[in-house]
């Protein structure tokens, strides 16, 4: 079995997460937005860092839901092509971390300083 690292597959693979991750906003946020709207009207309050971790929380379960769906697909031989894990969890980690940020520096600073 060949196990070398080959890290032109990595960064494309971690393009293809970007892009992926991009794709998964549109597919699971827009409809998510809509069931969070319904929870509003109905009056149960889910207030987070001032209603921006609300965003930062959907936009985090987006990923999870969208690369579950593909891991399981890939391990039912469905999509033939492999992801790199270390890739998907770079890429994971900067886009989280990139949200939580954005939430908590609108939050408490926003664009007035």
């Amino acid at each position: 079995m060949n196990n070398k690292f080959n890290f032109a597959k990595f960064v494309l693979d971690c393009f293809i997460c970007c892009g992926l991750t991009i794709i998964s906003y549109f597919i699971f946020f827009l409809p998510i937005i809509y069931f969070i709207r319904f929870i509003y009207l109905i009056g149960i309050n889910m207030d987070i860092l001032n209603g921006f971790g609300d965003y930062a929380l959907l936009f985090t379960l987006c990923h999870i839901a969208f690369f579950t769906i593909w891991f399981l697909l890939e391990k039912r031989n469905i999509i033939k092509y492999k992801i790199h894990k270390l890739s998907f969890w770079i890429v994971f980690a900067f886009a989280n971390s990139f949200w939580w940020y954005l939430a908590y520096w609108l939050a408490n600073r926003g664009f007035y300083k």
